[in-house]
């Protein structure tokens, strides 16, 4: 009697399992050790898409031991099952050892007829419908705490005490019609008052002391701190520009 290798769908099986846990952890960590820029973190999070689909693409590729189809292939949705407790084709339970120990092959019926499944079928079915809800009930949300909620900013406090959570600040060249090109200093951050004035005067204060000689426009991007948007990712922003005056003041509108 020949015996069955599953070595091949516990590596795929394995792989799956740690690119799914180790997704979030990972773009947090990145996303930590870059920020404010965001480019590293859509890398990681693009590359672990990728590492999470090679490794479920693995699993569906994965052949059966006794029939030679797919094992983990399904003919209806979600048309993969990475834990799948047996194959959709000839009925082989996972794990099964050496060909004495299978069960008969699972045959084609005509309309006519109809096979009733045996308790022990239909309890390795009910666990392979059990194992593939619970693996996206946890594949959901990593993917969407990773890639769809907005950052939590960075706490900062301002010269008069407030405290504001800045997102970053960036020095940037703008070309201007008539002005040429210009440098400019931009600030993006969670205001709990869009449009406050005092507001506005604190970030001032932040970010004229980082302003070079050669910057002539400040841009003061409010974006609303509500908790519901940053938690769906939904960003409504608002921007203030602010140009440097021949005095060395700073006067609002450009």
């Amino acid at each position: 009697m020949n015996d069955y290798n599953w070595t091949g769908l516990r590596l795929w099986r394995t792989a799956f399992a740690a690119s799914l846990l180790l997704f979030l952890p990972v773009s947090c960590f990145v996303a930590s050790a870059f920020k404010p820029s965001v480019i590293p973190s859509l890398i990681t999070g693009f590359v672990g898409l990728l590492v999470i689909g090679g490794a479920l693409y693995g699993v569906k590729a994965w052949s059966c031991p006794r029939c030679g189809s797919s094992f983990a292939r399904r003919p209806k949705r979600p048309w993969v099952a990475p834990w799948a407790s047996l194959c959709s084709v000839c009925g082989l339970p996972e794990y099964t050892p050496t060909e004495a120990a299978a069960p008969p092959i699972v045959t084609q019926v005509t309309s006519q007829e109809t096979v009733a499944p045996s308790p022990k079928m239909k309890g390795l079915q009910r666990l392979g419908s059990k194992r593939t809800r619970v693996a996206l009930i946890f594949a959901i949300p990593l993917l969407y705490l990773t890639m769809c909620r907005l950052p939590a900013g960075e706490a900062v406090k301002t010269p008069s005490g407030r405290e504001l959570r800045v997102l970053g600040v960036m020095r940037n060249k703008l070309w201007m019609s008539g002005h040429g090109t210009m440098g400019s200093v931009e600030v993006a951050y969670y205001s709990a008052a869009p449009g406050d004035i005092s507001e506005l005067r604190d970030v001032l204060g932040l970010v004229i002391p980082m302003t070079a000689p050669s910057d002539s426009i400040i841009l003061v991007n409010q974006i609303s701190n509500s908790w519901w948007l940053k938690a769906i990712g939904i960003k409504i922003e608002r921007g203030y520009p602010f140009k440097r005056q021949s005095d060395g003041t700073w006067a609002p509108g450009l």
